[in-house]
């Protein structure tokens, strides 16, 4: 990676050169690639040469370490730890640079990226970025998020959508009464509605977020009935086993157990309850939805112990803060 990222430097300066000379003004459609080029680079370029750096740094406090010097190991000891968390974040970076860089000729035409993964990763912090640099807009997909209140076990904090003094616009947080089920059919409602005012708008729409269901229920665009929680029917069978649940919903619509996440008991019952209630209750007219061609899918992810740290540290900051 570091020969890659030193031989970007090398074409960015090679073509800072170039434009510099007295002929280069004369073949102006040459010169006009020669400028987008060197434009597009120069923010790979400044984030290659903060992790080189970094990782020069780390690369010579691990000879520290491997010596027999015992005071300069004990500075270096917690210094390399911090460098190398920096250098996983700028690493993050370089990820989404390079993928832009790929896709800049063409990102107009995108119509939406997707920024995933597993708790304590980053992803909000990526989507920001993202944001940011490609004049974008975020939209939650959180299934605690989504209701008003309970920011610090959720994790809410709105204060984050800011970079450079600049609010990030984001949308679907802070937007169900708690009290109330907030269902996939409902968030792919919401999901399309802002989806389209945000193109609407000559915006890049930027869909983030951990929870996984939702992030398929639009990508893959699920056919999701409105049919309300019936709360008889959830109170008989909560205390089923799981096993149980499956065998039931198998005998209803082989059909629908073949389809549905079985992973849970509330996913079960939830199935159940459509099955049953299916045709009982006259469901909402699905409208066709305008498919999303070729989105930009990113996976943010980092190392169990990196992650299992991160979490032990947020849960501790929210303790503090009364949670």
């Amino acid at each position: 990676m570091i020969d890659k990222l030193k031989s970007a430097i090398a074409r960015y300066d090679e073509l800072a050169l170039l434009m510099s000379k007295p002929n280069a003004t004369q073949n102006m459609k040459a010169f006009t690639n020669m400028a987008r080029e060197h434009s597009e680079l120069s923010k790979l370029v400044e984030e290659a040469k903060n992790y080189i750096d970094i990782y020069e740094q780390i690369r010579d406090d691990e000879e520290i370490l491997n010596g027999d010097d015992t005071e300069l190991k004990e500075l270096v000891k917690d210094e390399i730890g911090v460098l190398r968390e920096n250098l996983l974040i700028h690493e993050e970076k370089l990820k989404i640079l390079q993928i832009w860089l790929v896709e800049t000729k063409n990102i107009s035409r995108k119509k939406l990226i997707v920024i995933l993964g597993s708790t304590a990763t980053g992803k909000t912090r990526l989507a920001i970025q993202l944001a940011d640099e490609l004049d974008g807009e975020i939209i939650s997909a959180d299934s605690r998020q989504v209701y008003l209140g309970m920011d610090i076990g959720t994790g809410k904090d709105l204060n984050e959508y800011k970079l450079k003094g600049k609010k990030i616009p984001h949308h679907l947080i802070d937007i169900a009464d708690p009290r109330e089920e907030y269902s996939v059919f409902q968030f792919q409602q919401d999901f399309h509605d802002t989806f389209s005012d945000i193109h609407k708008r000559h915006k890049l729409p930027i869909l983030c977020g951990g929870t996984g269901f939702y992030i398929k229920a639009v990508l893959m665009d699920f056919h999701l009935p409105a049919i309300a929680p019936d709360k008889k029917l959830r109170q008989e069978l909560e205390n089923w086993e799981l096993e149980d649940l499956i065998l039931q919903l198998k005998s209803i619509s082989p059909q629908a157990a073949k389809n549905s996440t079985l992973e849970t008991k509330r996913r079960v019952i939830r199935a159940i309850e459509v099955e049953i209630n299916r045709g009982k209750t006259k469901e909402k007219i699905r409208t066709p939805k305008e498919i999303i061609n070729n989105p930009i899918v990113l996976g943010v992810e980092y190392p169990r112990e990196v992650i299992r740290e991160r979490i032990t540290s947020r849960l501790q900051d929210r303790l503090d803060q009364n949670m």
